[in-house]
């Protein structure tokens, strides 16, 4: 394999494999109009002379309320895009990456089943909620202590879509390609409800080791509630990249390097650090940054804050009080974030039942393919005569299965009841925690047949 520059960032006296693509000083105003249509906010709105960086900082925020003490869940769904065969992305089966090892030149590495879509998925949100857990102490000033950032997240469905290359392809440093709302207006779903966060295609310009993001924000657009989303670019390039060099280690600066196999952290920070942008937040170092605890013009460079470039997680009192503001203020009915917050237990990340059923349904082969469920502690299926006038809504139920699962799988409903073709059926599924907090999603089927073995035990998903 060819071999690939690493770019590396100083951080906390350590130095670290990765480098983050700044997201340009511009912000969408977000119409979910066609992308040449679109609005584009600079920093400062209409001057090219003056600089984004100095003294001068934006409007204070609107009477920014305390940090509240109980942690606010906000629902984000995560959808992957592919090329249309399958590839350039983590999908339904496995992580998408074939690699070959560094020191293995040759040895050709299968793609991982265990590190499908799904389990990335999860495992982004979980760690995001790890990094969202967590205020460090200031690195600027040295040891300022920071309180408790009082929110989380809940993936409510993962999504794949296999597109044409120019929507697959992040093209690095074209606006137009970088910015473009087509993702979110086609394929986008629970747009009032869920922020909406696509991982984007690789980069066209091979960069192994450089993730960057966009987010279309709470501040750019206050009248419509339906556009908030999330992109990041090239972090499936940076995820293979680290499969084939894990262990190598290269020079970084003169000073040798040894690079770990783990991508994770580095790309739930980027989500992070673009939801940050969702909930009303500006880099540091941008002149309309109103926190002037969070100001690089204020307090110089050598930080750790989620907002800027350095990789952080912290954030200061005052961007928490723009935070808490945007999240909890009622605003107008139609512009309320608190449509986008789960209803929760007081510092618990609610369940959430999330499937898909299979588009080829007969009598023996009625899949549910439940693994984009989150923290669930068991799982309940339900299955009933659907029958939309019943006082119930859902009809009598035939069948139901419960387990204690943490994760969920692609489950033959065929072996809990004998299902007659031509008929259509109500299915349910609820997760539940072990503290009692339980959430339930349902869909209506239609079981073809007999078509036995006409679709194979496990139909493969349609291309779009």
């Amino acid at each position: 394999m060819k071999k690939r520059l690493l770019l590396g960032l100083l951080l906390s006296g350590s130095l670290t494999a990765w480098a983050q693509n700044p997201d340009p000083l511009l912000q969408l105003n977000c119409p979910e109009a066609n992308a040449g249509n679109r609005q584009v906010r600079q920093t400062p709105p209409s001057s090219n002379t003056t600089p984004l960086l100095g003294p001068a900082l934006g409007p204070a925020p609107p009477n920014p309320s305390p940090y509240s003490s109980c942690s606010g869940v906000i629902n984000v769904n995560i959808h992957f895009m592919l090329r249309l065969d399958g590839s350039g992305n983590f999908n339904e089966t496995n992580d998408g990456a074939p690699y070959e090892r560094y020191n293995q030149p040759g040895v050709i590495t299968p793609a991982d089943t265990a590190s499908n879509g799904y389990a990335r998925a999860r495992a982004l949100v979980a760690e995001m909620n790890n990094q969202a857990a967590n205020n460090p102490m200031n690195a600027n000033p040295a040891g300022t202590s920071n309180p408790p950032k009082g929110y989380s997240y809940a993936l409510n469905g993962v999504y794949f879509h296999r597109v044409h290359t120019y929507v697959y392809e992040s093209v690095k440093n074209d606006n137009n390609n970088i910015y473009t709302t087509y993702p979110f207006d086609t394929y986008g779903v629970n747009k009032a409800t869920e922020v909406n966060m696509f991982m984007m295609g690789n980069y066209t310009n091979g960069a192994c080791c450089d993730v960057g993001g966009v987010a279309c924000t709470l501040g750019y657009n206050p009248n419509n509630p339906s556009s908030y989303w999330v992109k990041v670019f090239n972090s499936h390039e940076f995820y293979r990249w680290r499969q084939e060099n894990n262990g190598n280690t290269i020079p970084i600066n003169g000073n040798p390097y040894t690079i770990p196999q783990n991508s994770m952290p580095f790309t739930a920070n980027t989500l992070g650090h673009e939801m940050g942008h969702v909930l009303g937040l500006w880099h540091t170092f941008e002149r309309a940054n109103n926190c002037s605890d969070a100001s690089v013009a204020n307090r110089g460079d050598g930080w750790n804050n989620l907002m800027d470039y350095s990789g952080g997680i912290a954030l200061t009192p005052c961007q928490l009080g723009v935070v808490d503001y945007n999240l909890y203020n009622p605003g107008t009915p139609a512009n309320s974030f608190r449509n986008y917050l789960s209803n929760s237990a007081c510092g618990e990340v609610p369940p959430r039942a999330f499937f898909v059923m299979y588009a080829c349904l007969n009598p023996g082969n009625v899949y549910m393919d439940s693994r984009g469920t989150f923290m669930a502690d068991r799982m309940t299926v339900r299955v009933y005569a659907h029958d939309p006038s019943a006082a119930n809504g859902r009809g009598a139920l035939l069948a139901t299965t419960a387990s204690n699962v943490s994760r969920g799988g692609r489950w033959n409903l065929a072996r809990i009841h004998s299902f007659s073709a031509g008929q259509q059926y109500y299915v349910e599924l609820t997760a539940s925690r072990a503290s009692g907090q339980t959430h339930t999603r349902g869909q209506v089927i239609q079981v073809v047949g007999p078509l036995e073995g006409a679709c194979g035990s496990m139909p493969a998903p349609g291309t779009e």
